[in-house]
């Protein structure tokens, strides 16, 4: 969970807290993992983990695995209508998320839980293309994974998954339809993309 954007972070360092207390000899060892990202990004970073420990790998090199994905994952979102956005949401962080953004059907990258709107022509009616331009460059010149997520958009999201595994040579490892919260945080028709960028660690 990102300690940003939720409250299940803090919960989950005060839970460790009272069974260490309420388990003065255990040998359990608790890791809490801040994501640093939504949903879309922490279920990648959870199936990565699955796999490292299904190949026999120790706790500890699936831990060091998690800390370098953590800082790695980014999302890509394409939402077809700014009008599907919940920008009158009662959560801050979501307001936060969809303040200011310039264009009818905006392309937001989401780094460290922060989302920045990348442009798009204004008056272009290209602007799902312009999103797969995006998409390509985020993804070349990295040996990386990549899933893609959508709302309402199925046959889009078959479009873009055709388009990159033609421009990379790597299908996406899922296409999958996002769960309820996700298409309430990045509108009830969009398309998003999860995958690896740059190591932002210090």
């Amino acid at each position: 969970s990102d300690a940003e954007i939720s409250p299940m972070y803090s919960s989950a360092i005060e839970g460790r807290g009272m069974f260490l207390e309420q388990n003065l000899n255990t040998k359990l060892n608790i890791h809490i993992i801040d994501t640093h990202t939504y949903s879309m990004g922490t279920g990648m970073i959870v199936l990565a983990a699955k796999k490292s420990i299904e190949q026999g790998k120790s706790v500890y090199e699936t831990l060091s695995l998690i800390d370098d994905l953590v800082n790695r994952v980014e999302i890509m979102v394409n939402s077809f209508s700014i009008k599907n956005l919940p920008s009158d949401t009662a959560l801050d962080w979501i307001k936060k998320f969809t303040s200011g953004i310039a264009h009818p059907f905006p392309t937001l990258q989401i780094v460290n839980s922060e989302a920045q709107e990348l442009p798009i022509k204004k008056g272009d009616h290209t602007a799902f293309d312009q999103f797969f331009d995006y998409c390509i460059k985020a993804l070349k010149g990295h040996d990386t994974e990549y899933y893609i997520g959508y709302t309402l958009r199925e046959k889009e999201a078959s479009a873009l998954s055709m388009v990159l595994e033609k421009e990379l040579g790597v299908p996406p490892q899922m296409i999958y339809k996002l769960g309820g919260f996700s298409s309430y945080c990045n509108g009830r028709a969009a398309i998003t993309i999860t995958y690896l960028g740059k190591s932002r660690k210090v």
